[in-house]
């Protein structure tokens, strides 16, 4: 059976538990709909979910160990501004991380191009 939406807080993050038998259970909240605390056997983590190009699209934020309630508030607001202009948070995601790795790869790069011309 499904909780009501409720304001998450520390303390209901904190008392939120799977229950016998279940893989997974969410804790939504009222402020933010597209936020939930997702408790799975061991661990604890804030989710997006919402729809995108008619089905439905889940991702985690992170650990609630790693978040505070605001933060992760935020960037379910941030999420959700991508899914309504149009742009997938996943594919922006992904481009964000290649984007990342390839300034990455031309700073080592240059590094390596400094160093052996004072060799």
């Amino acid at each position: 059976m499904a909780l009501p939406r409720q304001k998450l807080t520390f303390e209901r993050i904190r008392k939120f538990a799977l229950s016998e038998g279940k893989t997974q259970a969410f804790l939504w909240d009222a402020d933010v709909t597209s936020l939930a605390c997702r408790a799975t056997r061991g661990t604890k983590a804030f989710v997006f979910q919402s729809v995108y190009a008619g089905k439905t699209l889940r991702m985690t934020i992170g650990n609630i160990n790693d978040w505070r309630i605001d933060d992760a508030r935020a960037e379910a607001r941030r999420l959700q501004t991508l899914i309504d202009t149009g742009i997938d948070p996943r594919i922006a995601k992904a481009e964000k991380i290649a984007e990342a790795e390839s300034q990455q790869a031309e700073s080592r790069k240059t590094k390596v191009t400094f160093t052996s011309a004072w060799e």
